[in-house]
């Protein structure tokens, strides 16, 4: 049982960074396309 409960929590951790890692590269290209742009 505490194995399992383990588990969830790296579950929602690699959730929440794989989101966050989303977000930043989403962000990141965004910035390259202004740049492109100017």
């Amino acid at each position: 049982m505490p194995q399992r409960k383990r588990l969830g929590i790296g579950k929602s951790k690699l959730e929440f960074i794989s989101k966050t890692i989303q977000t930043h590269n989403s962000s990141h290209n965004r910035s390259k396309l202004l740049l492109e742009i100017k």
